[in-house]
């Protein structure tokens, strides 16, 4: 390919990310990271797999040291919002149907189940608040009664 041909075949980073992947969102990129990302892209493919190799390393050893420290306790059929993790899943919302000690199984609005660290979940809504609020209810009617 001849370097005219390169050329206008080539789109630039915030191009392509621009462009969402099966209709799916991609988040903002700090500066930062839009630096690291266009460096990213000067790289040759052994560079980039050997990087990816290392960075995806490094995401999972922080996610699970990040979840040991977590003071969140998850249960199941609490709600929750995918924050990080699984690319795919990132901004969706879903159920816990199996809670671990640093991982979770979370059923996706979708219909998927996902596997991901409790760093990577973000809780909205509680199976004890919901049980809690029901108790109240039932206390107030017996009272009343």
């Amino acid at each position: 390919m001849d370097s005219n041909n390169k050329e206008n075949n080539e789109t630039s980073v915030e191009e392509t990310a621009a462009q969402p992947r099966k209709n799916r969102k991609l988040p903002a990129l700090s500066t930062a990271a839009s630096d690291v990302l266009e460096q990213f892209a000067q790289l040759d493919a052994t560079d980039r797999t050997q990087f990816m190799v290392v960075a995806n390393e490094r995401i999972r050893a922080d996610s699970a040291s990040a979840s040991r420290e977590l003071e969140t306790k998850f249960e199941i059929g609490d709600e929750v919002v995918v924050r990080s993790g699984v690319a795919e899943a990132i901004g969706l919302t879903g159920t816990i149907d199996e809670a671990r000690r640093v991982r979770l199984f979370v059923k996706l609005e979708n219909g998927k189940r996902v596997y991901l660290f409790t760093s990577d979940v973000e809780k909205i809504g509680s199976v004890s608040e919901v049980e809690t609020e029901d108790h109240a209810a039932d206390d107030a009617e017996a009272i009343a009664s």
